[in-house]
């Protein structure tokens, strides 16, 4: 494969006061973009100027409150890539070595304090109690997401991952890192048949990983249509389109029928998000410690019924839960993206301007149709106009 040209862009010697952002004002919204101040770049801190902001389906949680303890007002965006715009005197590496300098694209990820045990024990950094840089911790309105034309992150709290990716493939950084901690969290077997329930970005990008993985069969269950056509393209054998087979039954059964004597799936992932799902996801298990592993499900309540003995004891199942993406994941994450052996630059439908992410979140909690067409992955592009 070709080496890919090094995504960097000239350093901006001057830096503005003010920079927009679009604003989630209170639970449910409005939106408002806005004019916030620049800090000064101190030693260990790093300026950014924001190439693309990944609108997940947290950041949709988020705006219906779904998301325990988030404080409001605050800037959105995780899922970050951006150019250096500063940094600060102490700092000239990324988190691997890698010199820097302003103009680089870089991934961001906002860490935890590094010295609690959270942070310590492999897996746990997620819910480290000293984090305060990620929008809504702490309070106070700042340029800590991605949704603004610049944000500013102390070192300390902070993983910078240089990168020759494009942007629109870099800022799958984060979602992708997911996708391969669950799969790690799966011990998929080379051969094995695996179903992926979900055709989002997550389930998409899951089934990437399954097919890098060596999965033998791999089946999608998903929708709508042109979503599960781009599955293909990522190495998806079959597809079961939601839309046309309604009956949670019927999707059953034609999963059973299209595995290995129709005994069941070795392993499935699950990426939709709603707890019906997951007891349906159970059904397509063959007998015989076959495993799921439910990576959808990163909020909100909800239940499905679950009988111990049919559904787990009798089939001697494992059901397991995936959170917590480990720097690892992300550093396995990037470097896949970076070879680009499937067509992760398709991932990425729409970017949008900051006056525009009402938008992308009424698409991500309605219809996942924006300007007409079916919304994959959407972007804010703060730079866009």
């Amino acid at each position: 494969m070709p080496p890919i040209a090094t995504a960097r862009q000239t350093a901006t010697s001057v830096i503005p006061r003010t920079a927009r952002a679009a604003v989630l004002t209170a639970q449910g919204g409005p939106f408002a973009v806005r004019e916030l101040p620049v800090p000064n770049v101190a030693p260990r801190g790093v300026l950014l100027r924001m190439a693309l902001g990944g609108v997940c389906a947290t950041d949709a949680h988020i705006f219906k409150g779904d998301w325990p303890g988030f404080t409001f007002p605050a800037v959105l965006g995780h899922e970050n890539c951006a150019w250096i715009a500063r940094l600060g005197e102490e700092i000239a590496t990324d988190f691997l070595g890698e010199p820097l300098t302003e103009g680089d694209l870089v991934i961001p990820r906002v860490a935890g304090c590094g010295r609690c045990w959270y942070c310590l024990c492999g897996g746990a950094m997620r819910w480290c109690p000293n984090r305060k840089s990620a929008p809504g911790v702490g309070g106070g309105l700042a340029l800590s997401g991605g949704w603004a034309e610049y944000m500013y992150i102390e070192a300390d709290s902070l993983q910078m991952f240089k990168t020759i990716a494009p942007p629109d493939v870099a800022v799958l950084t984060e979602p992708m890192a997911t996708c391969v901690g669950g799969i790690e969290r799966s011990q998929l077997r080379l051969g094995e048949t695996v179903v992926v329930q979900g055709a989002g970005p997550i389930g998409l990008l899951t089934a990437a990983c399954a097919r890098l993985a060596g999965a033998g069969r791999l089946i999608m269950v998903g929708g709508p249509a042109d979503r599960l056509e781009l599955a293909r393209e990522f190495g998806v054998d079959l597809t079961i389109d939601i839309d046309a087979v309604r009956d949670p039954a019927e999707r059953s059964r034609q999963v059973l029928a299209a595995t290995p004597r129709g005994f069941g799936a070795d392993l499935v992932l699950g990426c939709v998000g709603h707890p019906s799902a997951v007891g349906e996801g159970l059904q397509y298990l063959r007998p015989g410690n076959a495993r799921m592993v439910e990576i959808g499900n990163a909020t909100g309540g909800g239940s499905f019924p679950l009988r111990p003995s049919p559904d787990l004891v009798y089939k001697n199942s494992t059901l397991h839960g995936f959170w917590g993406t480990t720097t690892e994941h992300w550093i396995s994450a990037l470097r896949v993206l970076e070879r680009r052996a499937l067509p992760f630059g398709k991932v990425v439908t729409h970017r949008l301007p900051l006056d525009r992410a009402a938008d992308a979140i009424a698409a991500l909690n309605g219809d996942y149709r924006i300007d007409g067409r079916t919304a994959l992955k959407v972007a804010i592009e703060p730079g866009a106009k």
